[in-house]
């Protein structure tokens, strides 16, 4: 939660909410297994100008990509927020032919939403955690879906924007490289790609739990 922080003089206002972010993640709940979530995805995010690869998300998902993940979820639900402050001509055309979205507040609301679920939310009812590139060139979302038990799907779009997204990092996906998570060049490719990886491995929620143990026992020593 400090990662956008531009100077010193920022961090008493900020230090109380990521003080607050890190006792909610501490405190996660991941108990559910993979038959008891109810939710594919179920994400809230912010797109303006600083956040292009979250851009590129919503335009994807208002040009047919809702349908095609709706195709992937075999029964669960989707739900996906956002709240889009800074779009371009694209975008803005796509916002007002969507049923999905509304202008509201100076700003863009998108709301899909497929299926039926409790009223349970969050990654900790979702299969996967869904970590689109944010004010840096990754997000926090990585580590809050594995501590609520979600398989994250790590953000590589820099590879197909010109870097665009990595701001100035090389290869910022490399960390997590040989974790049992889903890593995803063009949100284009998001479906196959979950659809790969469900026919891939049955117990995707225990690795990831046994990756984050390892992981903690790692950071530890």
């Amino acid at each position: 939660g400090l990662e956008g922080i531009e100077s010193l003089q920022d961090f008493p206002f900020w230090q109380p909410q990521a003080a607050d972010n890190a006792k909610t993640l501490s405190e996660a709940d991941d108990s559910l297994d993979a038959d008891q979530r109810p939710y594919l995805l179920d994400l809230v995010f912010s797109v303006n100008g600083r956040k292009p690869s979250r851009g590129r998300l919503v335009k994807w998902l208002l040009s047919g990509g809702t349908d095609e993940l709706d195709a992937v979820r075999q029964g669960k639900a989707l739900r996906i927020r956002a709240v889009v402050a800074d779009a371009d001509d694209e975008l803005q055309e796509l916002l007002r032919k969507s049923p999905d979205a509304h202008e509201e507040d100076s700003a863009w609301r998108v709301e899909i939403s497929r299926g039926n679920a409790t009223s349970v939310n969050g990654d900790a009812a979702s299969l996967f955690s869904l970590a689109p590139a944010g004010d840096t060139w990754s997000s926090g979302r990585v580590l809050e879906g594995m501590l609520r038990g979600a398989v994250p799907i790590v953000d590589e779009t820099y590879a197909t924007d010109g870097g665009l997204s990595a701001k100035g990092c090389s290869d910022p996906a490399a960390a997590w490289r040989g974790a049992p998570f889903v890593f995803v060049q063009d949100w284009a490719k998001l479906p196959s790609k979950l659809e790969e990886f469900l026919k891939r491995d049955t117990d995707y929620i225990g690795a990831v739990r046994s990756y984050r143990e390892t992981l903690e026992d790692h950071l530890r020593e």
